[in-house]
């Protein structure tokens, strides 16, 4: 599970042949799974709080839901600096 699964908007990966969902489906979960990494690190959330329930928190507003999509995919391009900027952008929720 990640942030952005089941996020409203956010629309899956169109995948073309079996050889393109089997190469991207581990390089997207990695990137969703440093996003939540670093969100994490930023925000230092309360030890009783899931990820689940974290990630949720952290996707209550519109800002944050663009930033995590954002970071996501500069992610997944490998683009450090938009990646940055994007993480920079999400305001951590009240603990």
């Amino acid at each position: 599970e990640s942030m952005l699964d089941g996020m409203p908007g956010h629309r899956p990966e169109r995948h073309v042949g079996v050889g393109r969902i089997t190469a991207a489906k581990p390089a997207v979960r990695a990137a969703k799974q440093q996003v939540l990494k670093a969100v994490k690190e930023k925000c230092a959330p309360a030890n009783h709080l899931s990820d689940n329930d974290f990630a949720n928190k952290v996707l209550a507003t519109d800002g944050n839901k663009n930033a995590v999509r954002e970071a996501t995919l500069a992610k997944e391009r490998n683009n450090q600096k938009s990646y940055r900027a994007a993480i920079d952008k999400i305001v951590c929720p009240a603990k």
